[in-house]
Formats: C-alpha cells, structure tokens, sequence
C-alpha cells in the first residue's frame, strides 16, 4: 500500500426513515409511498383471501409537493417511516430588502 492513499469515510449521522409495519400506518400520520414523504390521507385494510395475507391500501400527499400517491402492500410487510419534525415561526416583519424576521 502506497503512503498517499486516501480512503472515503462515512458519517455516523442518522437515518431520515425509519421501517414500521404496513399495519401500524394510521391516518394523519406520515409513511413513504413510491418513494415520497406523504401525509396519509387514507387507509383501509382488505381482510385475508384464500390465498394470501391481509392487504393495507395507503394513500397519501407528498409532504413537499401535494401530489397524491397510493401503495397496497401486505399488512405485515415493512414501510419506511420518514423522520418529520415540525416547526412553527410567526412571521415578526418583513423589511424593505425582501428579508423575513421571524419570531420562534
């Protein structure tokens, strides 16, 4: 090995999801469909048929966006969960270069 290798580290920061069971999803909570952060917006389970596990069909709202976007995964199978906090500032004045004062 050569003296001037330099090798790539990771950080040990946390993760933005975390996994929960389809299942445990409720309505007015958070969850990951296709891949965007939603507001479930709609949540219904279908009970076992004969060949299969109880399916849960999750709609939601892209938190960003506002798009709507559906899943159907199996009761018992894993969503990731994003990490959502939120934070509310009441808006103190708004100067004459366009700079916003917030108050929080």
């Amino acid at each position: 090995m050569s003296d001037n290798e330099d090798f790539l580290q990771g950080d040990a920061g946390s993760s933005d999801t975390v996994p929960s069971q389809a299942g445990a999803i409720k309505k007015n909570g958070y969850c990951m469909l296709k891949g965007f952060p939603c507001k479930v917006t709609e949540y219904s389970t279908a009970k076992p048929g004969k060949h299969g596990s109880a399916k849960a069909t999750i709609v939601g709202n892209d938190i960003f966006t506002g798009k709507r976007y559906e899943e159907v995964s199996p009761t018992s199978a894993n969503i990731q969960v994003p990490i959502v906090t939120k934070i509310e500032y009441e808006v103190a004045d708004i100067g004459d270069d366009e700079f916003v004062s917030l108050i929080l």
